[in-house]
């Protein structure tokens, strides 16, 4: 599968089910480029979204990484995305979790007030204590984006600030 055909998507292909086949590659590069391909498209992905959403749980990290930006790029509903982003803000990989941080700041204008206490909640532990600077740096710019002004996110962000990982400052 090649790059091109990604780049392609880019710049004016707006059939998502050639991508939309390739979720279901034995190849991880293909699953991912094909994730990468339909978030470029943007809403004009939408048939693709509920198969970018189980390609949140693909074994392989990139692929689930491109899946969370795809998901966001094609307007997929709220109050399902919030659950899958902070389901991936558990995950293993730090990537994952740090993509689904940015992805979580990036629905701040179409959530309602639960959703966006459900994001803040769960980026407020990722802004904390995650073992990865970018997650945590992700999660707090997030958490700004959100309007997240309580004392405990002010801490949180204080701690950020004064904290000794580069990226998080």
């Amino acid at each position: 599968f090649p790059a091109a055909q990604a780049a392609g998507a880019a710049s004016g292909s707006q059939d998502p089910a050639p991508y939309m086949a390739k979720l279901d590659s034995a190849d991880a590069l293909e699953r991912e480029t094909a994730a990468r391909a339909l978030g470029n498209m943007g809403e004009a992905a939408r048939p693709a979204q509920d198969r970018l959403l189980a390609a949140l749980k693909d074994k392989e990290d990139a692929v689930r990484v491109m899946a969370a930006y795809a998901l966001e790029r094609t307007g997929y509903d709220p109050g399902t995305v919030v659950s899958a982003f902070t389901a991936c803000l558990q995950a293993q990989a730090p990537d994952v979790r740090s993509r689904a941080a940015v992805e979580l700041g990036g629905y701040a204008d179409r959530l309602n007030a639960k959703q966006k206490k459900t994001a803040i909640t769960a980026l407020l532990s990722v802004a904390d204590a995650d073992t990865a600077a970018a997650a945590r740096a992700n999660a707090i710019i997030s958490l700004a984006h959100l309007g997240a002004g309580e004392s405990q996110a002010l801490d949180i962000l204080l701690k950020g600030l004064n904290g000794e990982a580069e990226p998080v400052r």
